[in-house]
């Protein structure tokens, strides 16, 4: 999986992980849809169709899109960014996660696209990589 789409699952999947209730029926099954890898372009555009799900996958791509950038011009480079307390919860799940995922893969996501609740497959998902995490340390 290239990059560009390996960023564009993370966000999608890190977006529904965040919502607070199940997705509308109609979105639900066009998310059941989606076929990884050959879809990824399509993960996008859904996230479009439902304002609370656009709402997140703005966000995690911001923060994403911003850990990019560091990254690129070294830690050395970049002071740390004033934190904003209404996205700080969000923003260190979302490092500790990016810390321990390389990559989402076909066989990590695609159940959570095909799940019955793809938002609370997403929950259960990240839930699982923080307490691997917290064991890890």
């Amino acid at each position: 999986m290239n990059p560009i789409a390996a960023s564009e699952l993370k966000a999608f999947i890190f977006a529904l992980s965040l919502l607070d209730e199940p997705l509308p029926d109609a979105v639900q099954r066009e998310i059941n849809t989606v076929n990884l890898p050959t879809d990824i372009v399509k993960l996008s555009a859904i996230a479009q169709t439902h304002p609370p799900l656009a709402a997140s996958y703005h966000q995690v791509q911001e923060f994403l899109d911003k850990n990019t950038e560091v990254r690129s011009k070294g830690v050395d480079v970049i002071a740390d960014p004033p934190s904003d307390s209404s996205n700080e919860e969000v923003e260190n799940t979302l490092r500790t996660i990016n810390r321990e995922l390389i990559e989402l893969d076909k066989e990590n996501c695609q159940p959570i696209l095909k799940a019955a609740n793809p938002v609370q497959a997403a929950k259960d998902f990240i839930q699982g990589l923080l307490t691997k995490t917290k064991n890890h340390i």
